[in-house]
């Protein structure tokens, strides 16, 4: 083997044993996978839909699957959880839309800095309430048709 093989062999090793798959979820589109990559710079997590990258994200401490639409099956929908790694402004989430066709869509970053959703699907519609977290108050988000918006609770009168 010439150096140069070798040395392309060891940097290839080297780049996959510093990936690790968080979470695989089965979609209609194909399996999502979230994909943790370290090097000396820092983390980034990825998201592949079929072996495809579609998001990089190198701004979050850590990434998960806080859940998935519908429940049972292959999922259209994942509410993904960004972790800060601060305490004050602990976390931020994000919907993963994917279609049928293997194309899939993230929506922007939302929240109220609290680290506790409660997401329902119904209907079509994604909504995710999030407790009062320090001096934010309690928020809800509603996601359907590839649109995201903060819904304004009413109060009783």
């Amino acid at each position: 083997m010439t150096p140069l093989l070798a040395a392309l062999l060891l940097a290839a090793q080297a780049e996959a044993a510093a990936e690790h798959v968080r979470a695989r979820l089965d979609t209609v589109g194909g399996e999502l996978q979230l994909v943790e990559m370290a090097d000396g710079a820092g983390t980034l997590h990825r998201l592949r839909l079929g072996g495809r990258a579609f998001f990089d994200d190198d701004e979050s401490a850590r990434v998960e699957v806080d859940a998935r639409f519908p429940a049972t099956g292959p999922a259209r929908l994942a509410l993904l959880a960004l972790a800060t790694g601060g305490s004050g402004c602990p976390s931020f989430f994000m919907v993963v839309e994917v279609e049928a066709g293997g194309a899939a869509h993230t929506s922007p970053r939302f929240g109220n800095c609290s680290p506790r959703a409660r997401a329902r699907y119904v209907d079509g519609v994604l909504t995710v309430d999030l407790p009062a977290f320090g001096a934010a108050p309690a928020a809800r988000w509603s996601y359907a048709g590839g649109a995201l918006r903060e819904v304004t609770a009413r109060r009783a009168r």
